[in-house]
């Protein structure tokens, strides 16, 4: 158990996030539908599998999460490219 608690330790480091971490919360809240949330999240916060995401989800093909997950990754670009030119 000391083993855990002292890893858990090192991994909640007080660091500073990215700069474009709020940036990419605020496109994920206010472009993405909820069922495109819940997605992002999985993938990219939990770091969840294509095939594990589709199997939570109830989808019986993984194929159906690789187009939302593109579908997102367009939507979040568009949103920080229409940022990062005004």
């Amino acid at each position: 158990m000391r083993i855990l608690d002292f890893l858990a330790t090192k991994h909640s480091t007080n660091v500073e996030p990215h700069p474009l971490q709020k940036l990419v919360e605020t496109a994920v809240t206010a472009m993405l539908t909820e069922d495109e949330q819940e997605i992002f999240w999985m993938r990219y916060g939990e770091n969840l599998p294509i095939r594990a995401i589709a199997t939570a989800l109830g989808y019986t093909s993984h194929q159906i999460i690789q187009v939302k997950i593109e579908r997102v990754n367009r939507k979040v670009k568009e949103y920080l490219d229409e940022r990062s030119t005004t």
